[in-house]
């Protein structure tokens, strides 16, 4: 098989300094993290060439240093998470509302949604969809108040892209008109294919950005490492809009 396409080059676009495949093991035997980074597959696939890009363009320079100091070679590599999570808490500090909410569980996810979804729907015109049985298990949804205006996230289904925000238009007669796409949608392929958005779980959102406010929660788990801590604050534009919380 390698014959067959030894002579093809690929071009890949990562971070090493992501979440790892989770469960990831062959025969029974755990693989190490950097195993593919350093595998002769990936320099047979790539050619040997690596080019590695050391200017932000999406963040200020403050979050920026802050959360490259975070990944080996940088100097907070070597810190105790708790250290790590004072020293953020203390640089960025937002107070106000937030739109973006980044948990560990999904159970605190559909709490946190829940709760925001509540609070961004006082005083507005709105509808209840009621999700039940199959949908709660497939895509983990729940039940939500929605408007025009509300940013929904695609979970999977042939109608949306999954991790993609929709953001509604219109809704009217069992269904609802979404700006990103020009079909509505019934409330029925709602259930089915899309979910509150304020809150996420870290290892669901790399490779999104925000540039509106967003808090990291559980920065106290057990379970909260720096590559949480660095996943979460790397999402963001601007660290005058992040703020931690347990």
């Amino acid at each position: 098989m390698w014959g067959s396409w030894h002579k093809i080059r690929f071009l890949l676009a990562g971070d090493f300094n992501q979440f790892s495949p989770i469960g990831s093991c062959w025969k029974g035997t755990p693989i190490a993290n950097d195993a593919f980074q350093r595998s002769a597959l990936l320099h047979r696939m790539c050619g040997g060439h690596m080019v590695q890009l050391r200017e932000c363009r999406r963040a200020d320079k403050v979050l920026f240093d802050f959360y490259s100091s975070l990944i080996l070679g940088g100097g907070r590599f070597v810190l105790p998470v708790a250290r790590a999570v004072e020293e953020a808490r203390a640089a960025f500090d937002f107070e106000g509302p937030v739109r973006w909410s980044l948990v560990i569980s999904h159970a605190k996810r559909v709490l946190l949604n829940r709760k925001l979804n509540l609070f961004y729907a006082r005083g507005k015109e709105v509808v209840k969809i009621n999700i039940a049985g199959p949908a709660l298990r497939e895509n983990a949804a729940q039940s939500m108040i929605i408007g025009p205006g509300l940013q929904l996230l695609g979970s999977g289904g042939g109608h949306v892209r999954n991790q993609v925000a929709y953001t509604i238009k219109i809704i009217g007669d069992g269904q609802l008109w979404l700006e990103e796409l020009e079909k509505p949608l019934t409330f029925a392929q709602v259930r089915s294919c899309l979910r509150l958005s304020f809150a996420q779980t870290y290892a669901s959102v790399q490779g999104t950005e925000y540039d509106e406010p967003l808090r990291l929660h559980d920065c106290s788990h057990r379970f909260f490492s720096l590559k949480h801590l660095f996943v979460g604050l790397s999402r963001s534009k601007s660290g005058a809009l992040d703020s931690l919380v347990d």
